[in-house]
C-alpha cells in the first residue's frame, strides 16, 4: 500500500511540475532568497558551535554544571547542551546538537529520541523579532511567545520522562585539537545547512503548486465548516503547517482578533511546519521521524494551551 502511494505521488509531482514550470522556477528563487537572507545567516553559525561544543569538551562542562536539570527529565546530562543550544539556536540546531552527542558516545538512541522531542525549538531571535517586531509590530509579544513556547518544551520533556535512567554510556574519547574540532565543525554545519536549503527550496515549490491549483483554499473553506475559525485563518494554518514563514505571512494579513492571532502564531511556530520536520530529520537521520513529528505536534498543542491560559499577559 505504501509503496503505490510513494508511486502515486511521485507520478502527481512529475506532471505537476511539467504543467506548471514557470510557477516551480519562481518557488525555487523565492526560495533561494530565504536561504541566503534568513536561514543561512541564522543557523550556519550555531550549526557550527554545536559541533564545538560537544568535540572540544563544553557539553562535558555544561553537563556536570547543570546535570540536576537532566535529571528531572532522566536523561544524560550531556543533553543540556542540546537544550540550551535548542531554544537559543532555532530549528533544527537542536536536532543537529543530539545527532553530534549520539556521533560522539554521549547519547544513546534511546535517549536521543527522548531528546528530540522537546529540544528542538524555533529561536528567540525568529520569535522576538519577526514574529513580534513583524507580525505584531511589538517585541512585547515575541517575547510573550518566546517564554511560551521555552515553557511549553520544558513541560513537553516531563511527558516524555520515561522510566529509570539506561545504562549508562562508554566514557567518550578525548576531545581534540581545537583545530581539528573546528575544521570538522565547519564542514559538518555545511553538509547539514546544504540539507536545510534542499528541503527550504523543494518546499517552496510544493506550497505554489498547492497555491496554483487552488487547493488549499478549498481545504480552508470545507474546514471553516467545521471550526469556528475564519477561513483565512485556517488557510494560514495549513500554510504554515507546511512551511512556517509562509504561513506566517498569510496570518498578518488575516482579520482576526489578537487572541485568535497570537494563538495561532504560537502553535505554528511550535510545529514549524513539514519542511522543518524533514529538515530536523535530515540533520539527525539516526532519529525516528515519528519522534519528531509527535514531539512537535504535542508542542504545538501545548503552545496553543498557554498562549490562551496566558493571553493578557502579552499586552495587546
Amino acid at each position: 500500500m505504501s509503496c503505490l502511494f510513494s508511486m502515486a505521488a511521485c507520478a502527481l509531482l512529475l506532471v505537476l511540475t511539467t504543467l506548471y514550470p514557470a510557477v516551480c522556477s519562481q518557488a525555487v528563487q523565492s526560495g533561494l532568497e530565504l536561504c541566503f537572507t534568513r536561514a543561512i545567516p541564522a543557523l550556519f553559525p550555531f550549526f557550527v558551535v554545536s559541533g564545538l561544543t560537544i568535540r572540544c569538551g563544553l557539553s562535558d562542562t555544561l553537563a556536570r554544571l547543570l546535570a540536576p536539570v537532566m535529571r528531572l527529565y532522566r536523561l544524560p546530562s550531556c543533553g543540556i547542551s542540546a537544550l540550551l543550544l535548542g531554544v537559543l539556536g532555532g530549528y533544527p540546531t537542536g536536532a543537529q546538537t543530539i545527532a553530534e552527542l549520539m556521533a560522539s558516545g554521549r547519547c544513546s538512541h534511546e535517549d536521543g529520541a527522548r531528546l528530540v522531542a522537546f529540544c528542538n525549538n524555533t529561536g528567540p531571535a525568529f520569535l522576538i523579532g519577526m514574529c513580534g517586531s513583524g507580525l505584531f509590530s511589538s517585541p512585547r509579544v515575541g517575547l510573550y511567545l518566546y517564554l511560551t513556547h521555552l515553557l511549553s518544551a520544558c513541560l513537553l520533556g516531563l511527558l516524555f520522562r520515561g522510566g529509570s535512567r539506561t545504562a549508562p554510556l562508554p566514557s567518550p574519547a578525548q576531545p581534540l585539537p581545537f583545530a581539528a574540532c573546528f575544521t570538522q565543525s565547519v564542514l559538518q554545519a555545511g553538509k547539514s545547512m546544504l540539507c536545510v536549503s534542499a528541503f527550504i527550496l523543494y518546499f517552496s515549490v510544493l506550497l505554489s503548486l498547492l497555491s496554483a491549483l487552488g487547493i488549499l483554499p478549498l481545504l480552508a473553506g470545507a474546514l471553516a465548516q467545521l471550526l469556528p475559525l475564519p477561513a483565512d485563518v485556517l488557510q494560514a494554518v495549513l500554510t504554515g503547517g507546511i512551511e512556517l514563514t509562509s504561513g506566517l505571512a498569510a496570518l498578518a494579513s488575516c482579520d482576526a482578533s489578537p487572541l485568535i492571532r497570537v494563538s495561532v502564531c504560537a502553535g505554528l511556530c511550535a510545529f514549524g511546519g513539514v519542511s522543518v520536520l524533514f529538515q530536523s530529520s535530515a540533520a539527525a537521520p539516526d532519529l525516528p521521524f515519528s519522534r519528531i513529528f509527535l514531539g512537535k505536534l504535542l508542542h504545538s498543542v501545548f503552545c496553543v494551551a498557554l498562549s490562551l491560559l496566558l493571553f493578557p499577559l502579552c499586552g495587546l
